[in-house]
């Protein structure tokens, strides 16, 4: 009957390759995007920024400036919503003195503001109680609608609007979209579909000729911007992002190709060409924001020094502007990777570089499949390798296996490829650690139980050797051949006659010791002790092929041991010590017999 401590080395062998094995298909399922697992991707994407923050560009781009609705500018104009003529001169300001290149609204003119004052007009036109001046200025003030239609009117200007998944949540009319697609291609598209919008006035819109979205309908789970889409689905009709349409206005309006790829029943966008460049993005076509630092990595201009004309024209000439909002209350604040609270405008800045720069972060077509082959590589090594290697032998590897890891992976991103850096390492810990509990509360607990059974009369070494191979141990009895030997003190009669018992007692340890080491150094077993004998044998419990030659290098250093010992004690005035010593080989009868 094998070994048995709780459970046969056999099962234990297969529990372990079962629980392995589950580990690894586990992070398997989870990096290929099969199953998702939050926590998992929870440190994922913690693990992305802290790789984002520590490789960022920093420093202040110029090309692309915001235009600030800020603390001056609402002490001047008043609070928000402003006349509109304001940002007709604005925008003339801009494009006339400035010679700015293209312009981006980060917000909606959804309501008009001249309404009010036409009524008003109407009423008092022919009251002659009312001033002539009174008139004018209500005339002036019903025409801002108007003022501001003709200020977009020829100029590259992108107006923002938004999605939403309110059901017939509708405002005035969407701009023209960039295509149209039918039924059966937009219902396999994986882009958002939302079914609701707030448009700008039909006036504006039509001035303009040109609108992007500005909502997120792909924030993550922990309300972080990390993606944006630049291609949003509306009843088949496909319109581009704020950042996206305003970049394709400041390049003078290149070609856009959409790239889609089949998988499966439903379409996949790979990518958005804008002329040369090439933008790349995932299934549901969205981006990486390209983030270049937290809040102020873009300049920021009051409104009040561009109407005032405090700036140089050189600081806005053939500039990228965004009309935004730093004011409190009014601000659009976005919790980032790089900023708690970023403006929302700054969001649209950075993807705007990115494509500019094209150093958008992107994820190849053939991340999953590198994936794939990665994971399972890997685990099958961790599953493996560890179970012939010592634990310091096996942190070394997981260590050095994590650092290559990572090189590997910030290598790849400086190059503009990302690939998951939690997930691998987290694969690793985690098959260290198994293999850590599995060894200090299974393979320990078998280790301590033969150590218990056979270590008080076999030696350390065979005892450490036992413990690694316990599945060639055997209880039972059986016949076998073995070594056997033999070995007594000589006239122990005598000896013990003419000392006392104390005397006695120590006179046997130091002999009994020496040759007990001696059979412990040669990896024998002791079977039993007889007074002034040792019986002991070699060739069970574990194989020994030399079993014979290790009996025969036992007996000689009994001997020598015996030597010196005698002569030290000849020296003290006691007898003589002498040992008897027999050794044979042959088939025995060998077995764990008098206890369980």
């Amino acid at each position: 009957m094998a070994l048995k401590q709780g459970f046969t080395r056999g099962f234990q062998r297969s529990l372990k390759w079962l629980l392995g094995s589950s580990l690894l298909v586990l992070f398997f399922l989870q990096g290929t995007g099969i199953i998702n697992i939050s926590l998992l991707t929870s440190l994922e994407g913690n693990a992305a920024d802290l790789r984002l923050t520590s490789t960022l560009k920093k420093g202040i781009d110029e090309r692309i400036i915001i235009v600030d609705i800020d603390e001056r500018s609402l002490s001047r104009y008043g609070q928000w919503p402003w006349n509109r003529h304001y940002l007709a001169q604005l925008i003339n300001t801009l494009f006339d003195h400035y010679q700015i290149r293209a312009m981006g609204s980060d917000m909606v003119f959804a309501e008009p503001a001249g309404a009010s004052f036409k009524q008003l007009e109407q009423e008092f036109k022919s009251r002659p109680d009312v001033s002539n001046s009174a008139k004018q200025a209500l005339a002036f003030e019903a025409l801002q609608d108007d003022a501001l239609s003709q200020a977009l009117i020829g100029r590259n200007i992108t107006l923002g609007f938004f999605f939403n998944q309110v059901l017939n949540s509708r405002l005035n009319t969407l701009p023209k979209p960039i295509s149209q697609i039918d039924h059966q291609t937009n219902q396999a598209l994986s882009l958002p579909k939302p079914v609701g919008y707030t448009a700008n006035l039909n006036s504006f819109n039509q001035a303009s000729s040109r609108g992007g979205f500005f909502d997120n309908p792909v924030i993550d789970l922990d309300g972080r911007f990390r993606r944006v889409p630049l291609l949003q689905s509306y009843q088949g009709q496909l319109f581009p992002s704020l950042a996206l349409s305003l970049t394709q206005q400041a390049l003078k309006n290149p070609k856009m190709d959409i790239q889609m790829v089949a998988q499966g029943d439903y379409l996949a966008i790979t990518g958005i060409q804008l002329g040369h460049r090439v933008i790349a993005t995932d299934k549901s076509g969205a981006v990486q924001i390209p983030f270049r630092g937290p809040e102020g990595s873009f300049p920021y201009i009051s409104i009040v020094d561009i109407l005032d004309h405090k700036i140089a024209t050189e600081r806005l000439r053939d500039k990228i502007i965004l009309l935004g909002t730093s004011a409190p209350g009014l601000l659009d604040l976005r919790s980032t990777p790089v900023d708690e609270s970023m403006p929302g405008v700054e969001i649209h800045a950075n993807i705007i570089a990115g494509i500019l720069d094209q150093n958008i972060p992107q994820q190849p077509a053939y991340l999953i499949a590198v994936q794939s082959i990665g994971y399972l590589s890997l685990g099958l090594f961790l599953l493996i390798v560890p179970h012939f290697l010592s634990p310091i032998y096996t942190l070394l590897v997981c260590t050095g296996l994590i650092t290559g890891s990572l090189f590997i992976n910030l290598m790849l991103w400086q190059r503009g490829l990302m690939f998951p850096i939690a997930t691998p390492i987290l694969l690793i810990i985690s098959f260290f650690v198994f293999h850590m509990s599995w060894g200090f509360f299974i393979e320990s607990r078998h280790k301590r139980a033969i150590t218990r059974l056979f270590g008080q009369y076999v030696s350390p070494q065979l005892v450490k050797e036992m413990a690694k191979q316990p599945e060639k141990i055997t209880l039972d009895g059986q016949s076998k051949e073995l070594t056997v030997l033999f070995v007594d003190v000589r006239n122990f009669t005598h000896i013990s006659e003419a000392i006392s018992p104390q005397e006695l007692t120590l006179l046997m340890n130091q002999i009994l010791t020496p040759m007990t080491e001696a059979i412990y150094r040669n990896m024998g077993t002791v079977d039993k002790y007889m007074g002034d004998a040792i019986m002991a044998f070699w060739g069970a419990p574990v194989e020994q092929k030399d079993h014979a030659n290790k009996a025969i290098l036992s007996a000689l250093g009994m001997q020598k041991k015996i030597r010196q010992l005698s002569d030290q004690l000849q020296k003290k005035g006691q007898p003589e010590i002498a040992i008897g010593i027999g050794i044979n080989t042959g088939i025995m009868s060998v077995g764990n017999l008098g206890s369980e």
